[in-house]
């Protein structure tokens, strides 16, 4: 998608998976859309929104891309709820080892016809690969809705990092679109800031 549309608008256009994601829940697993995801999303995509306003180029030359865009967040929907799916099914040892048997051999065969290095990366890409390999394991005991939402929350923290590490202004837009992306959390994680016990 980045290669043919900007950075800002695939950023954008990603975000839209968690729409994705519990239409697909509802769909498949009968999960019911609560107003409070509802309410999140709406709140997280107003943020992500001011963030990049400014920088969003909405014109045909870039259709090619956002479609691409689209059809990335609509692929994260599918491996969240067919992985929950599998799990509720699967033992972990069985799941585990065949979604990485086919991701190994699929990943070897995209390598050699890109003609990329095997296993050349930076520390940074192996803790990836490493979290990517741990993350699908967890998603029996999550709610796809809470779990997909909260992905809603890296344009404005990569926002913040870019800021304190690389000294990157932080525009007024990326300061409003931190107040609506943090609304947008505490609207989705209330009922579990509830229940933790007060000291």
């Amino acid at each position: 998608s980045v290669k043919y549309t900007t950075i800002d608008n695939a950023r954008v256009i990603f975000t839209m998976k968690p729409i994705f994601t519990a239409i697909g829940a509802w769909l498949f697993f009968g999960e019911k859309i609560q107003q409070r995801h509802l309410s999140a999303l709406a709140l997280c995509v107003a943020g992500i929104l001011s963030l990049v306003w400014d920088s969003l180029d909405l014109s045909v030359s870039h259709l090619r891309g956002d479609i691409l865009g689209v059809a990335s967040a609509i692929m994260f929907a599918a491996y969240i709820l067919s992985s929950k799916g599998l799990r509720k099914k699967v033992a972990n040892i069985p799941f585990a080892f065949g979604t990485y048997f086919i991701t190994a051999i699929l990943f070897l065969v995209s390598i050699l016809v890109m003609h990329l290095p095997v296993v050349d990366y930076s520390a940074r890409n192996w803790l990836g690969f490493v979290l990517l390999a741990i993350f699908p394991t967890l998603l029996e005991f999550l709610d796809v809705n809470l779990l997909s939402c909260s992905t809603l929350v890296e344009p404005i923290l990569s926002a913040v990092v870019a800021f304190y590490l690389f000294s990157e202004k932080l525009t007024h837009g990326a300061m409003i679109g931190f107040v609506f992306v943090s609304a947008g959390m505490l609207v989705l994680y209330w009922p579990y800031l509830r229940k933790l016990p007060v000291s």
